[in-house]
């Protein structure tokens, strides 16, 4: 609720689209990257082209996303969230790799490593919601309320969810966007299911017809959950 009402106050600066807002207030990389944890979940991370047009559409401006690089491992590119950028969009001629130029930005014609200067950014918002509710229902009021159940599309993204739900949840797995129908496990808002974080023979066979909704825990991966169960549940 705090953080709800938090993101009521900063409304005038921060468009949200999907699970990321756009905050046209210049700030330096670092200090974005304290106000998206905040009011918001983290500085946006990118999964893959999806995620990265979504961020190229919404303005053509030089803005900030939580990529940075390791001091001294010109090729090692994180997300502020946790986890190695296994998708990457530079420019061509990016990254110079020039000394300090450690962050990196998005524009419309790619992204480039820059200097912590001011500037505006995209903040990525996940909101765990404590009350408990089936999935149906879940689905249900993430759509009324805010976008859509959430999709887990990285590895960043997963530790993301743990931290939320770590601090927030009131069940021990929430309900996630995941759900099987027909003859596969899908994203209900039109993801690719790219990345997947079943255990090991887990989730990738025809479940059992009460356990066709996926879950996640404060730690560890996917699980098929009864559907009818009553789950916190985590929404963009």
């Amino acid at each position: 609720m705090e953080k709800m009402i938090q993101v009521l106050l900063v409304v005038t600066v921060g468009r949200a689209f999907g699970k990321y807002a756009f905050v046209d207030e210049e700030k330096t990389w670092t200090d974005a990257q304290q106000y998206c944890r905040q009011y918001y979940t983290e500085l946006a991370s990118v999964s893959g082209p999806e995620d990265d047009l979504k961020l190229r559409q919404a303005t053509n401006m030089f803005s900030w996303i939580g990529l940075y690089r390791e001091p001294n491992n010109e090729t090692g590119w994180k997300w502020s969230g946790g986890g190695y950028a296994t998708y990457l969009n530079f420019k061509s001629g990016q990254p110079t790799n020039e000394p300090e130029e450690f962050f990196g930005c998005t524009s419309w014609h790619g992204w480039y490593d820059y200097y912590d200067v001011p500037a505006t950014f995209y903040c990525l918002s996940l909101f765990v919601v404590r009350e408990p509710k089936t999935w149906e229902e879940a689905l249900e009021y993430c759509r009324e309320q805010y976008t859509d159940l959430t999709s887990l599309l990285s590895e960043t993204e997963m530790l993301l969810a743990h931290r939320e739900i770590q601090e927030q949840a009131q069940t021990a797995l929430v309900w996630t966007g995941l759900r099987f129908l027909g003859d596969r496990w899908l994203w209900v808002n039109g993801d690719p299911v790219d990345y997947q974080a079943w255990p090991p023979g887990g989730g990738h066979q025809c479940p059992a017809r009460n356990l066709r909704c996926g879950a996640v825990g404060k730690a560890g991966p996917w699980e098929a959950h009864d559907c009818q169960e009553k789950l916190s549940f985590i929404c963009y």
